[in-house]
């Protein structure tokens, strides 16, 4: 199973991370998802900087996993 990124769909190659083959080909690839470190990166400035909190914050739907999704951006926005 390949490890791809979440965002720009990249796909781990041994210490690094190449364009996803199913990109080029057109194809599905199993996978299971993360951050690549560039997205990683920028995902968490946006999260320092507020922009992603505040729009994540005004998407979320009252109820228990409101709680959990405002408790994981608190820890987020505090990760340094």
């Amino acid at each position: 199973m390949a490890v791809q990124c979440c965002l720009c769909r990249k796909v781990k190659a041994g210490d690094g991370w190449a364009p996803s083959p199913a990109n080029s080909a057109g194809g599905l690839l199993p996978a299971t998802h993360t951050y690549c470190p560039e997205c990683f990166s920028a995902t968490m400035r946006e999260l320092r900087e507020g922009s992603l909190a505040t729009t994540l914050r005004s998407l979320a739907q009252p109820g228990p996993a409101t709680a959990a999704a405002a408790a994981a951006i608190t820890f987020l926005t505090h990760v340094s």
